[in-house]
């Protein structure tokens, strides 16, 4: 579900909100925020453009709310979120490798959805590589967190021996790799066909990232510990 709206909306305007938001995520996920326009937004909405005024004031306004929500959804971070949460509160805990095999498969799934909400995952991507003013707070209040969370997997991997630098590379190459199925999916498809990516994939290219990122991780933990000697 979308943000709760304010309550002294009615029925009426709660609907016409979240058809906006959900119009606006899938332009400016498609578009990117400086080409997206309010025209093609409320078109796609069935409202008229004085609907962006009155619930979001600008679009500028309108690209912060449908960040945010965004955010909150994509589904990358969520198996593993899922995963610690029910750690927490006394399930079995998963090995550093499945956890780390976990988060891989959920964010190539993310980057290759086409449902409905697939605008929410590539509409952070875009965000990352095309950033706005919106992306500090962003980053603050949501991307860092579970970066963090990420590391200490990385962490728990790489051993005692890894320095913080060796740790936040490896994590930037991970999600190198799984973003690469995003950004560079039609060459893909047109290079290598072979190995194009969709739904029916989604293992056999999340079980590759994780064997290679590991193999490599296992090196390098290697590596660490005999210069620590």
């Amino acid at each position: 579900m979308f943000d709760a709206p304010p309550p002294t909306l009615s029925d009426r305007e709660s609907a016409t909100r979240e058809r906006l938001l959900d119009a606006a995520g899938e332009v400016f996920s498609q578009r990117g925020f400086r080409d997206a326009t309010i025209r093609e937004i409320c078109s796609r909405a069935g409202t008229n453009v004085a609907a962006v005024n009155y619930h979001f004031r600008d679009k500028e306004a309108l690209y912060r709310d449908v960040l945010r929500h965004a955010d909150r959804c994509a589904a990358g971070i969520k198996p593993l979120e899922q995963e610690l949460a029910n750690q927490a509160s006394g399930g079995t805990a998963l090995d550093a490798c499945s956890k780390l095999r976990l988060f891989i498969r959920g964010y190539v799934a993310a980057m290759v959805d086409d449902g409905k909400t697939a605008w929410h995952n590539k509409l952070i991507a875009r965000e990352m590589m095309e950033p706005t003013p919106a992306l500090d707070a962003i980053i603050d209040q949501n991307i860092r967190p579970r970066s963090e969370m990420i590391a200490g997997v990385l962490r728990e991997l790489l051993g005692p021996a890894a320095t913080d630098e060796r740790v936040i590379r490896c994590k930037l190459s991970i999600i190198g790799q799984c973003l690469m199925y995003h950004i560079g999916r039609h060459v893909i498809e047109r290079l290598h066909p072979q190995c194009s990516v969709g739904a029916d994939t989604i293992d056999c290219v999340a079980a590759h990232v994780a064997e290679f990122s590991l193999a490599a991780i296992d090196g390098l933990r290697r590596t660490a510990e005999q210069e620590r000697r």
